[in-house]
């Protein structure tokens, strides 16, 4: 009888935990997985719990990999490998990953990498070409843009202006 209370106790405090990292965000299954285990909240309830999220549809992967190229596209810009690194860290199937990423075309991450370029270009002026160069395209770099798309956007910024 005590056990019983002391799983449905420690079932309804998985279930809180799990409410409350869902508020901020969504969150693959995964994430939810790996922070009930930093936790340290007994295996086989959080299995329970996180199949009751996922049936339920609170926890839904391929929603999830939706809001993540959203957050990536609009709100903190980052290249389609970028995004398909992240996706899979965070527990999402390959699958899963090229029909969310299909959505993406070569003229949109052209265009993004312009975006981000242009913004930082903004803030460079009044410093030496070449030194501008060189910080544009270590900040596309670390955005995980390719090589070929940093060039052809540095090329198009030194034409303009």
């Amino acid at each position: 009888m005590v056990q019983k209370i002391l799983m449905e106790d420690t079932r309804a405090k998985i279930r809180n935990y799990c409410l409350r990292l869902l508020k901020y965000r969504p969150r693959s299954k995964k994430e939810v997985e790996e922070r009930l285990r930093r936790k340290r909240y007994p295996p086989e309830l959080s299995r329970k719990v996180l199949e009751e999220f996922v049936v339920t549809g609170l926890i839904d992967d391929r929603a999830f990999a939706k809001f993540w190229l959203n957050w990536r596209s609009e709100v903190n810009p980052r290249s389609q490998n970028f995004i398909r690194w992240e996706l899979r860290q965070k527990g999402i199937s390959e699958d899963l990953i090229r029909e969310t990423l299909g959505k993406i075309s070569s003229e949109n991450e052209f265009k993004k990498a312009k975006e981000i370029a242009g913004k930082r270009y903004d803030r460079l002026k009044g410093i030496e070409p070449e030194k501008i160069k060189r910080c544009l395209y270590a900040c596309l770099q670390r955005h995980g843009f390719s090589s070929d798309i940093i060039f052809e956007v540095i090329e198009e910024l030194f034409k303009k202006k």
